[in-house]
């Protein structure tokens, strides 16, 4: 495996680590994964230097990452869950290129989903402000 390939395997750990709220291996695994980067071409090591700098990459930084549709989504659902501040963009441009339906493609679906589905607005939530759980069947209903 090439050191990129390993680095987006690594960086869909950082992912679905951070999912799950353990933000301590998401750390390890994103810094693993951005080493490697460094060690690679002209490219990667840019995209080292932008997943390091520690602030939000505008959207044209974003789409101009040099890297294989599939692998710039994972890293754009991973500076989603980063950077709250411009997750919806960045989450919007990852859905737009995760396109090939093999690993990762139900990680970055589930990151970078357009809205919350443990909680939903009902019109009887909505008029007294509480959101409310549903059923486990629901789901289907709502779409």
């Amino acid at each position: 495996m090439r050191p990129e390939e390993q680095a987006i395997f690594l960086f869909s750990l950082a992912l679905a680590s951070r999912q799950k709220g353990d933000t301590a291996s998401a750390a390890r695994w994103q810094a693993q994964a951005t080493e490697l980067l460094r060690q690679g071409d002209g490219g990667a090591v840019q995209l080292a230097a932008l997943l390091s700098r520690g602030t939000a990459p505008a959207r044209a930084e974003a789409e101009n990452i040099a890297q294989a549709p599939q692998q710039k989504a994972v890293i754009l659902a991973l500076l989603a869950q980063q950077y709250p501040q411009v997750r919806t963009s960045l989450a919007s441009l990852a859905r737009a290129l995760n396109v090939e339906r093999h690993f990762p493609y139900y990680l970055v679906r589930r990151v970078t989903a357009a809205r919350d589905l443990t909680t939903w607005s009902t019109p009887s939530s909505i008029a007294t402000g509480k959101r409310v759980r549903p059923c486990a069947a629901a789901w289907c209903c709502w779409r």
